[in-house]
């Protein structure tokens, strides 16, 4: 599943918290993932041991990204359980 809406808001109106469009979509991005680990827990009623790894695939810095700084490669990934250290 890739959810954009975050991504296009981020090169239109800026990467950044301070922008109530990005913020906004990331919140709609985060629903539509909440909605999609609902389901993957439901499926067929059984208890399946997943797990879900949501991430970005890229940082940004204004509206742009690609190049070299830690704004722009910097992500982040979050996980549906802990994950051991080993």
């Amino acid at each position: 599943m890739i959810l954009q809406s975050a991504d296009k808001a981020g090169h239109k109106y800026g990467f950044l918290d301070e922008v109530n469009e990005y913020v906004n979509a990331c919140r709609a991005v985060d629903e539509e993932a909440a909605k999609f680990i609902e389901a993957a827990e439901r499926v067929d009623g059984e208890n399946i041991d997943r797990l879900i790894v949501i991430t970005t695939d890229h940082g940004g810095i204004g509206r742009r990204h690609g190049g070299q700084s830690p704004d722009e490669r910097s992500t982040w990934a979050a996980f549906s359980k802990k994950i051991p250290k080993e």
